[in-house]
């Protein structure tokens, strides 16, 4: 009898280890179906090609889409650095078509990419100056769920900014909660 202890324990624990993960794998595959949203704030650094010094300010993120399948979402998406400094704010921004890719359905990582037009403004005592082109995002997240429906999703993304001969970038470190 105590050599068929070892191996029916082995058996029961191997059962409830496979279980145990196709549970996780169906709750992650459940959070991304149908409609999604992400919105979130974090730490921003801007620098560009004739600029000196990386410059440190607030990062916002918005996106939302639709579900193609567990591992793949796609949208739209807006990241964007401000600081205000003597008076003077400067927004540098994206709006892109975005995809969310989650390489496997057992955990909350996903890469997040995307092209679209992106904006430098700067506003000042009544003045406000805006130029436009063209932009592209690259990010990786991790989805942590907070409730049933909702992860909380740390953050780090990557956006450039083509503008009149000049290229810009913003990394941006932040938390944002999904919604899918």
């Amino acid at each position: 009898m105590t050599g068929r202890t070892p191996f029916l324990s082995r058996c029961i624990a191997l059962t409830i280890l496979c279980a145990t993960t196709a549970a996780a794998q169906a709750a992650d595959a459940n959070r991304r179906q149908g409609f999604w949203f992400s919105g979130g704030l974090g730490a921003a650094s801007f620098g560009c090609s004739d600029c000196g010094d990386r410059a440190n300010g607030l990062g916002v993120h918005l996106s939302l889409g639709g579900t193609v399948s567990p591992r793949l979402l796609v949208g739209a998406g807006s990241d964007s650095f401000t600081k205000s400094e003597d008076g003077v704010t400067g927004t540098f921004a994206t709006l892109d078509a975005r995809v969310r890719f989650y390489p496997t359905l057992t955990n909350g990582f996903f890469l997040t990419g995307g092209l679209g037009v992106g904006s430098a403004r700067a506003s000042g005592d009544g003045v406000s100056v805006t130029s436009n082109g063209g932009s592209g995002i690259v990010g990786v997240g991790y989805d942590i769920p907070i409730g049933k429906r909702a992860s909380l999703t740390p953050y780090l993304n990557v956006f450039s900014l083509r503008i009149e001969g000049t290229t810009s970038n913003v990394a941006s470190l932040g938390v944002a909660i999904t919604l899918p």
